[in-house]
This record gives C-alpha cells, sequence and structure tokens, in this order.
C-alpha cells in the first residue's frame, strides 16, 4: 500500500470516527451549527495538508478536539472584533455606503484580524484582553501573572505594530477604531 492510501485509509476512518462529535463540540462553543461545521472541516483539510509530518500511529483524538477548539475560539474572536467594529461604524454614524463599502469594511477586519494573528503570542493575547475583551491592565496582569508594567508595554508595542503597518488611509479608520471607547483601555 502506497503512502497516499495508508494516509487515505487512516484518514477517512478517523473523519467518520471523529466529525460527528467534533461538530457538537464546535457548536457547543461557538453556538453555529452552521459555523461548527465549517470549523471541523477546515481543521480536517488542514489534517490533511499536513499528514506527512503527523505520525498517524498515534490516537488523533485530542489533537482534532484541541484544534477545533482553538479554531472555535478564533472564530468567536472574529466575531467580537467585527461586532465591535460594525458596532463602532453605527456609534460614530460612519455610513457604510451600500454593499461595496461593506465589502471594504470586510476586507479592512480581514486585514486587521491577519496582523493581529502575526504578533507574537503574549502581545496578541494582551492586546486582544484589552481592545476585545474589555479587561484593564490590572486585570491582565493578575490573569497571565504578569506585572502591570509588562503589559503596558505589550500593548503600546501592539498599537506601535499595528500603526506602522495600518498606513492606508482607508487602514486609518482601523486605527480609530482601535482607540474607540467600545474597547475598553483604562488602567
Amino acid at each position: 500500500m502506497g503512502d497516499n492510501a495508508y494516509y487515505r485509509q487512516v484518514y477517512e476512518k478517523l473523519f467518520r470516527d471523529s466529525y460527528a462529535r467534533l461538530c457538537i463540540y464546535a457548536a457547543r462553543i461557538t453556538h453555529q451549527e452552521d459555523e461548527a461545521e465549517e470549523i471541523v472541516q477546515q481543521v480536517f483539510v488542514r489534517l490533511w495538508e499536513n499528514r506527512r509530518k503527523i505520525d498517524w500511529t498515534y490516537d488523533l483524538s485530542a489533537y482534532l478536539f484541541r484544534s477545533v477548539r482553538n479554531a472555535a475560539f478564533n472564530y468567536i474572536r472574529n466575531e467580537r472584533v467585527r461586532f465591535c467594529f460594525y458596532d463602532f461604524l453605527f456609534r460614530e454614524q460612519i455610513d457604510l455606503g451600500g454593499e461595496n463599502r461593506t465589502e471594504d469594511h470586510e476586507f479592512l477586519l480581514q486585514h486587521l484580524e491577519e496582523l493581529i494573528s502575526l504578533m507574537p503570542k503574549q502581545m496578541h493575547d494582551i492586546f486582544l484582553l484589552n481592545r476585545f475583551y474589555g479587561k484593564t491592565v490590572q486585570e491582565i496582569a493578575e490573569q497571565l501573572k504578569i506585572s502591570v508594567r509588562t503589559v503596558e508595554n505589550q500593548i503600546y508595542r501592539a498599537m506601535k505594530y499595528l500603526r506602522e503597518r495600518l498606513t492606508s488611509s482607508s487602514d486609518r479608520l482601523l486605527l480609530l477604531f482601535l482607540m474607540d471607547s467600545c474597547v475598553k483601555t483604562e488602567n
């Protein structure tokens, strides 16, 4: 049996045995059945794409559940960012200007999400907790068991990182959004 045939056989069995449970698990996290299925499908696509890097002799259940959990939390985080952004546009009475304008805003949000995902892990986590989960600097320091000064430095560096990369005129809307009161920044 060739390598691809072996991978395909193990993959298909894993898919049959796990897909439904993973969808239920993702739906419990996201409260969105359609999105849950999409998340699980994406996890399986990534698994297949990385099939040569994976040791298929181990039970991959824990890996799959962890991957689905992480993807589901990423989905929730992205939806929270999207909600805050459109809430900001509404509160500031920024006209979406029809369908194309909405697509432009979605493109901007995707760009922002991509930039945030490329941040170093600690900066990423602190920035999200502060800007999109409303945690104060003190709360973040306590939660992550780090100093307040470290949290402040990471937030400053995250904003600097984004300012350096959000340079076009349309990107300025994102900077205004990130500085908005929808996202809590007080100490």
